[in-house]
């Protein structure tokens, strides 16, 4: 596995920024959150329900996500 026991809530309307050094997963995250990569366990929620059984423009439509 890429992460491991990773877990945060971010509330609406809230900005959260990940910050970390080099290769500790802060894209990994990211790229889950709207099913640029799909999680192979686990469950990345968005609104209270599981990213995989939401369109992939549905979730793009309420998240932003700015790169460095």
């Amino acid at each position: 596995p890429t992460l491991s026991h990773v877990s945060f809530t971010a509330a609406p309307g809230e900005h959260v920024a990940f910050v970390g050094p080099s290769g500790a997963g802060k894209s990994t995250v990211l790229y889950l959150a709207p099913r640029l990569y799909e999680a192979t366990s686990g469950a990345v929620l968005f609104a209270g329900t599981d990213v995989r059984s939401l369109t992939q423009e549905s979730i793009i439509d309420h998240v932003g996500i700015v790169t460095q």
